[in-house]
């Protein structure tokens, strides 16, 4: 799931360093291996893509950090990549998914409020998959119909 609304890919949400609510809340990280044709028409793909001479080429696809300098990262957030095929790595789905919301109606809580969400994260980690503070706006436009329909 992205965060960044229901057109938009999971791999444009991963190459803009999207995040979503999910475990591993930031995208690009399970990003493992891109290829695509840079503005001059030269056509990219990693190093270990170069030398591994497989058809499946799963030695590129399952390490994102490749031998030698890192270069995928310049393709995000830019125009500097068409990426033609993209290797994302998925977790496991958990065991459960629980939602809560926790309201602070005044400045003055918000100190009580960062201890509670400092002590959730203490405790479960990455079991965390995000959270998020909201203004009253931002709570109404989730809560309202969607106007494009279910």
């Amino acid at each position: 799931m992205t965060g960044a609304g229901p057109t938009c890919s999971v791999l444009a949400n991963a190459l803009e360093r999207g995040y979503g609510i999910t475990p591993v809340a930031d995208h690009f990280s399970a990003v493992t291996s891109i290829k695509g044709f840079l503005p001059t028409g030269e056509y990219y793909q990693s190093g270990v893509a170069e030398m591994d001479m497989t058809p499946e080429q799963l030695a590129d696809k399952s390490f994102k950090w490749k031998h030698g300098p890192y270069l995928d990262g310049i393709f995000t957030q830019s125009a500097n990549l068409v990426v033609t095929e993209a290797t994302i790595s998925l977790d496991k789905a958990g065991d459960g998914f629980t939602s809560f919301y926790m309201q602070f109606f005044d400045e003055s809580s918000f100190t009580d409020a960062y201890e509670v969400v400092s002590e959730i994260f203490d405790r479960v980690g990455r079991n965390v998959g995000s959270m998020n503070l909201m203004d009253k706006r931002r709570v109404s436009a989730m809560m309202a119909d969607n106007p494009n329909g279910a």
